[in-house]
């Protein structure tokens, strides 16, 4: 009950301004989406400067979801890009939406990453946004990643820390930051899904047949997204764990809580980091 009371207060001005959310893109029109989300471009690339030239190389897109990203870099002008996904539904509207804008040098492929049937230095980049926190053995992923990378390639890594604010992904109708870890599971989840089944009753949100079967079989947070409870630590524990060896590493926070980030403390940079940026090279 606490957690739905919060929930509407963290809603309306002026908390929703104090405590931002990440932004919730409308899915309800899949067409309208994916045209949408191909516009904004290569722009997440920026955070990756400058390391994120992609003309002329071969990327692999791991996650790859509705493929508007893989598309934009296909646009970009790489020379190859396979966009790799286990959501069959999400591989036929990346499809889609390759054709519906002619893109011919782009591939997509149902097929896990940490079972990748890439032959090894096959690509010289690699795409790791907002997929490391769900998969079920990152280790194994990121071997695989290293494995079919080439020699002075790089893997462009971002996702938000779990004890982050907004790290469990719970923001589509959940506005508190922390909520995740103020409150039991149970309340969390019945606060979230109440709300997210009353839009859907109201066709005011899209949700795969798959999406569905997570969201109401989840008996923990972390199940909702399939998340992997993904850390700043676990992060670099993984990678020191693999031939990589990082770049670049970028923290971010919110705005006013940035001066935290000095403080040695790495259970405050856990709760104050919203994004993990990082480029790793083989």
């Amino acid at each position: 009950m606490l957690c739905r009371v919060l929930n509407a207060l963290f809603s309306t001005p002026p908390l929703s301004r104090l405590a931002p959310a990440p932004r919730i893109d409308d899915r309800t029109d899949m067409g309208a989406f994916l045209r949408q989300i191909l516009a904004e471009g290569t722009t997440f690339l920026d955070k990756f400067a400058p390391w994120h030239e992609v003309k002329g190389r071969t990327v692999l897109d791991v996650g790859c979801g509705l493929g508007a990203r893989t598309a934009a870099v296909a646009i970009a002008g790489a020379a190859e890009v396979v966009g790799i996904d286990t959501d069959t539904e999400k591989i036929r509207w990346a499809q889609t939406l390759a054709s519906m804008e002619g893109i011919d040098n782009v591939l997509f492929v149902v097929q896990s990453v940490s079972r990748a049937a890439f032959r090894e230095n096959r690509f010289d980049l690699i795409l790791l946004t907002d997929v490391i926190e769900h998969l079920t053995d990152p280790g194994a992923a990121l071997s695989e990643c290293a494995r079919v990378l080439r020699p002075g390639g790089k893997i462009l890594v971002a996702f938000p820390p779990y004890l982050s604010p907004w790290g469990a992904h719970l923001f589509g109708h959940i506005r508190i930051p922390w909520a995740h870890l103020l409150f039991p599971d149970h309340e969390v989840l019945e606060t979230w899904r109440a709300l997210h089944l009353g839009r859907a009753e109201r066709g005011a949100v899209y949700c795969s047949e798959g999406r569905t079967r997570c969201i109401m079989g989840a008996k923990t947070v972390a199940e909702l997204w399939d998340l992997n409870r993904m850390t700043i630590g676990g992060f670099l524990r993984l990678v020191q764990e693999t031939e990589l060896k990082t770049c670049m590493l970028r923290l971010k926070a919110p705005v006013g809580l940035g001066g935290f980030l000095r403080i040695p403390s790495a259970g405050l940079r856990e709760r104050v980091v919203t994004r993990l940026v990082a480029v790793l090279e083989r």
